[in-house]
């Protein structure tokens, strides 16, 4: 019974219960028994679909996400966005620019920004708070990215 499906197995141990003599005092709760078991598989099987409908519902949130991205021509994930904060861990691997260090003074979140985004306003990336930095005499430099 081991190489058999689950419907077989079934199909199988109802076989076994209906050649039980009449008498049986056992046939009654294995009937039950296997009922339940039906019940469960059904309900295993209903589990699956759903299941399977929620991965494909995600993967189209998935698609139109990316297509939304592409259409606003938003960067990568990791890359620097416009106002020059980066994605996540990726701080530390801003080797290619001198990035200065902004503390957001609204919502305190920290922004890592080029020279040339000094040059003008920012937009906070959190917060879209506009931002007025400016390197002045006696700055420290940029980050090094830690």
């Amino acid at each position: 019974m081991e190489n058999l499906n689950i419907d077989e197995k079934l199909a199988r141990v109802r076989e076994l219960i209906a050649a039980l003599p009449a008498d049986d005092a056992h046939a009654p709760i294995l009937s039950a028994l296997l009922s339940a078991v039906d019940e469960l598989k059904e309900t295993v099987e209903s589990i699956d679909l759903d299941i399977d409908e929620l991965y494909d519902a995600v993967d189209e949130q998935t698609d139109m996400l990316a297509d939304l991205a592409d259409a606003l021509d938003l960067p990568e994930e990791g890359d620097a966005d416009e106002a020059g904060a980066l994605d996540g861990e990726e701080e530390d691997e801003a080797e290619d620019e001198d990035l200065y260090e902004v503390v957001c003074p609204s919502c305190g979140e920290k922004l890592y920004l080029t020279e040339e985004d000094l040059a003008s306003p920012v937009k906070c990336t959190f917060c879209g708070e506009m931002l007025d930095v400016s390197i002045e005499d006696g700055d420290e430099g940029p980050s090094d990215g830690e």
